[in-house]
């Protein structure tokens, strides 16, 4: 199974975005060339009018200011450049680094910084004002212009240009537009102290200098206000994108008992210094949204008949989308070994499986488990099932990862479109013939367990080899195996047969990490009186449906295409019908993973394992991923049916004893993670389980 690493976000082409900042320019000299022969008059007779309104509010000390200023030569040097520079290079250094870091922050910003420019100009056309300075009856000393100031109106650079727009003043508007972009961006305390006292600075030196009013200050408030909630209105419409189909399949399955979220569980080797701070992990995170972008986008529900659409959204709730627990053993566990230590880790990894993730924010989650192991944390990655399949998580949690990795893309030609019209026929036409499961289980409890096994990878394909088997043959036989073993009566209540749905990933070379891209392909599993090595070989002459792609094609039309056609009411009874136990009775997924170490905020990854949600009324799920030499296996279960860690342990028994059959195999040994010697221990979640159905 193969897979394109999603790239960066794009930035925009740098000439478009030349020409549009020239237009905008363009349009400024185009009003003032238009103005005509009475526009100086119309000015002078706005200024008196802005003077007027002043008196009356007893704030026209501008003339005070300026005479204070003038003496002062080098001050007035000073303040000279600074209304002629720092508007303009803190504006155009902020949109240059969102540019480079956050091209998706940098469209926002940019077009705000278009639309309040736009708004401005239109309102130097209407309602022009001659600045004090160029009022000689005020007595005003035009500090720029005696001093030459290169870059402003002491100079002929800018010499011929619109002087009667102090209305409103752009170099408040410009250096409180910094500041408000810098607030939405939530960047520190300092930065914001800096960006505060320039708006500070500017707005005295506007006033000093005799280019401005009080009241053309306070003007800029407003056009700044105008222009973000324009833009965010516009985006807001232009981005509440349907969700399609195949994503909002999850929200009409999930409820409180059968949350949908996936992710991952990755162990890092604390042992050394270096332990990542809350703080840093957040700081990573933050750094990364622009290439996660669903990471700044929450739900709109669906409603009975409207479907549900992303909204971008500003809120990242750092105190409860990235945080931290500690690992602590469930009641009864005191003896502090490995086994609490592993009761402690699945306890966590459950409690957060069994929690359904909030729409009214980007529903994403990511928990740092302190204390799993001496010398090990846990970090685990959630996203709704909404927002992509297994690899679509894999490769978003990549971004995350260092050093950067590109999974492998598929060298598989693509089909022809009749090739796969054909195709897409014949597995309509296999599914509707696949029946249903021998047995239709009563399970379903609000209760989750989850277990770890980590087995190694080139044992794993050793013994797949020595079989004629594939890994992913190979998983089911050990599942299968490990049920029987410790779960007789599951078996049995299965109808000695396991219906297991197997996500077959149809990502295409380049496509973006969000979205459902998979298609289930149903395999029977023989629950009976075998070895493992003959159920494997069972397994393996029925795991032809896996590799063809007829079903998988198929399943993936309906889910993609199809389905979209229907109404909403009609998209709720198929996903609650068909993702259940009528259909299948456990899922089984085997993904690909890096094949190099990784480490996390400078710390080396030890093992990562993948986190699966269980289908509503399907008591067990198997995620396998590999990883830099292993084949981590996450396991959840409901515990009103199958207990985790019993399970896990016996799949590494199964592992080692097919191993100890093949004397060409690794002598490597395969353990649950931790390895536990007492098979009673498991995590509860949600509520206490019974035992083990009988």
């Amino acid at each position: 199974m193969t897979v394109a690493f999603d790239a960066p976000p794009s930035r925009p082409n740098p000439v478009r975005e030349v020409a549009a900042g020239l237009a905008v320019f363009g349009f400024y000299l185009v009003v003032d060339f238009l103005g005509g022969p009475d526009r100086q008059a119309t000015a002078d007779h706005n200024a008196e009018q802005l003077i007027d309104l002043e008196r009356w509010l007893h704030i026209d000390n501008e003339r005070a200011l300026n005479d204070w200023l003038h003496p002062h030569e080098t001050l007035t040097t000073l303040a000279n450049y600074e209304y002629a520079i720092t508007y303009v290079i803190s504006a155009f250094a902020l949109l240059g680094w969102l540019y480079w870091r956050d091209p998706i922050d940098y469209r926002r910003a940019r077009s705000s910084f278009i639309v309040l420019n736009l708004l401005a100009i239109t309102c130097f056309a209407f309602y022009p004002v001659t600045p004090p300075r160029l009022l000689p009856e005020l007595g005003y000393t035009d500090t720029v212009l005696q001093g030459g100031t290169i870059g402003s109106w002491g100079t002929p650079l800018v010499g011929n240009a619109n002087q009667l727009a102090a209305m409103p003043s752009l170099h408040i508007a410009w250096a409180l537009w910094v500041s408000v972009v810098l607030a939405r961006l939530a960047r520190g305390r300092f930065v914001q102290g800096v960006s505060g006292i320039h708006v500070a600075v500017t707005l005295f030196v506007i006033i000093a200098t005799a280019n401005h009013y009080w009241v053309d200050a306070l003007a800029a408030v407003p056009f700044i206000c105008v222009s973000v909630v324009v833009v965010d209105w516009h985006r807001t419409r232009t981005t509440r994108a349907k969700v399609p189909a195949s994503d909002a399949f999850f929200l009409h399955v999930e409820s409180d008992q059968a949350p949908q979220h996936v992710g991952g569980m990755v162990v890092l080797d604390t042992s050394a210094p270096g332990v990542p701070s809350l703080d840093e992990v957040r700081a990573l995170i933050h750094d990364e949204l622009g290439n996660l972008p669903r990471f700044r986008q929450r739900i709109v529900p669906p409603t009975r008949w409207r479907r549900a659409r992303w909204v971008d959204t500003d809120h990242v709730d750092w105190e409860w989308h990235v945080c931290e627990r500690i690992a602590r053993p469930p009641d009864g566990v005191t003896d502090g070994g490995v086994d609490a230590a592993a009761a402690a880790q699945s306890l966590a990894i459950a409690d957060l499986a069994a929690e359904r993730l909030p729409l009214d924010r980007p529903p994403w989650r990511m928990v740092l488990i302190r204390e799993i192991t001496p010398g090990r944390t846990g970090l685990a990655f959630l996203v709704h099932h909404s927002v992509a399949d297994g690899i679509g998580t894999v490769v978003q949690a990549l971004n995350l990862l260092r050093p950067r990795y590109d999974l492998p893309e598929s060298d598989r030609p693509p089909l022809s479109r009749t090739r796969k019209a054909a195709a897409i026929g014949a597995g309509l036409a296999q599914l509707a013939t696949d029946g249903s499961p021998a047995d239709r289980l009563q399970i379903a409890s609000p209760a989750r367990e989850f277990a770890t096994a980590r087995l190694p990878m080139s044992m794993a394909r050793a013994v797949a080899h020595a079989n004629g088997a594939r890994v992913t043959d190979l998983v089911l036989a050990l599942v299968a195996t490990a049920i029987v073993r410790t779960n007789p009566h599951f078996a049995l209540a299965a109808g000695g047969r396991l219906r297991v749905s197997v996500p077959i990933m149809l990502r295409e070379p380049g496509a973006a990490a969000e979205g459902n891209v998979t298609a289930a392909v149903m395999i029977d599993v023989p629950l009976g009186d075998l070895s493992t090595a003959e159920r494997l070989a069972e397994i393996r002459s029925r795991s032809d449906r896996l590799r063809t792609p007829t079903r998988a094609l198929a399943s993936r039309f309906v889910m993609s295409s199809a389905l979209g056609l229907f109404p909403v009411p009609a998209q709720r009874w198929f996903a609650r019908t068909v993702y259940g136990p009528a259909i299948f009775q456990s899922i089984v997924s085997n993904m690909p993973g890096p094949d190099v170490q990784m480490s996390f905020c400078d710390v080396p990854i030890e093992y990562v394992v993948p986190i699966l949600p269980l289908a509503p009324g399907v008591p067990v799920a198997v995620g396998a991923l590999s990883w830099n030499g292993y084949l981590g296996l996450g396991i959840a279960t409901d515990p009103a049916g199958v207990h985790a860690r019993p399970l896990a342990d016996e799949i590494a028994r199964a592992l080692d004893e097919l191993a100890a059959g093949h004397p060409v195999v690794p002598a490597q040994s395969s353990s649950a993670l931790p390895h536990s010697s007492a098979s009673n221990i498991w995590a509860r979640a949600r509520g206490e389980s019974s035992a083990p159905p009988k």
